[in-house]
This record gives structure tokens, C-alpha cells and sequence, in this order.
């Protein structure tokens, strides 16, 4: 069994909260609609998932990740992810996402941070409250009931997701 949480060894993210915001505005820009994940003022909670919500190997990922992607950041860049232009973010988190989505990139070969990464960001992202509610057409039972309504037998389970 798995007892890695059960211990009093984790690792706190707090201290790397400008470059984990920076790649979850990168990962969700402002665009549309939507106001990006900056905006969404949940960075608080995307540390919290982290450091609480996540096995310490891949906490141990996640840290190693941060300072892989700030020295591929400097080697391409020659400065930090944080001190790149959007579009030199954009680019970069491209290639990274590109790789780590590929069919062809052997799982060994996979950023597996960059995965945990964006999942915690997407799963903060759209379970704030305010994202869902403002930005999204929430209608709590979709059209109007007709208990009335005659639906022939053919179609009856095309309509409730038998695909017959």
C-alpha cells in the first residue's frame, strides 16, 4: 500500500508560486471570454492541490519539473520562464505539450511533470465558482420538460444515449 502521505515528508510549493503562475496563465491565456487563469485568482488553491493532493514522488516530479523548465527556459532563452515574453511562453509550454501529447514519445521520454501540472491547473481552473457560473451558460435542467411528449420507439434510444 501506498503510505507516501501517510509521512510527514512534503513538498511545499508556495515558494515557487510566481513560475506555477506563470505556467497556469501560460497553460490558460486570457483570450475570449475567458479571462485566463491569472485573473481567476486561484494560484492559492493550485498550491494547496499540490502540496496536499499529490503523492511525494510526484511532488518530487513536480520540483524537478520547475527547475527543468526553468534551465530549458535559459539554455533556449538565456533568461527564466518567468522573464519570457508571452509568446516566448507560449512557445516554449507549445513544444513541451507537444512532446508530452505525442503518440510517437515514449512514455520514459514524457514530461511527466508538465502533466500533473496542467491537470491541477485545469481542475482549479474549472471548479472555481466564479469561472463557472460567469463564463459558462449554466442551465441546471437543459430545455423544458414535456411529459407529454411522444417519442417513437426508433428514436427513443438515439435520444437517451443508446446509440441504437
Amino acid at each position: 500500500s501506498d503510505t507516501s502521505r501517510l509521512t510527514d515528508e512534503t513538498i511545499e510549493f508556495s515558494h515557487s508560486k510566481d513560475l506555477i503562475l506563470a505556467l497556469a496563465s501560460t497553460i490558460i491565456p486570457a483570450g475570449g471570454k475567458h479571462p485566463g487563469f491569472a485573473v481567476s485568482n486561484e494560484i492559492n488553491a493550485l498550491i494547496t492541490i499540490l502540496n496536499d493532493c499529490y503523492k511525494l514522488e510526484d511532488q518530487k516530479t513536480i520540483k524537478t519539473g520547475l527547475e527543468t523548465i526553468n534551465r530549458m527556459a535559459n539554455e533556449k532563452y538565456k533568461k527564466d520562464f518567468i522573464a519570457l515574453s508571452d509568446d516566448e511562453k507560449h512557445n516554449f509550454l507549445g513544444e513541451v505539450d507537444k512532446t508530452y501529447f505525442d503518440k510517437n514519445t515514449k512514455e520514459e521520454n514524457k514530461a511527466k511533470y508538465y502533466g500533473i501540472l496542467k491537470e491541477a491547473t485545469l481542475l482549479t481552473y474549472f471548479t472555481n465558482e466564479k469561472v463557472m457560473t460567469d463564463l459558462f451558460s449554466y442551465t441546471k435542467v437543459p430545455g423544458k420538460y414535456d411529459g407529454a411528449l411522444k417519442v417513437d420507439a426508433n428514436s427513443y434510444a438515439t435520444i437517451f444515449g443508446l446509440g441504437i
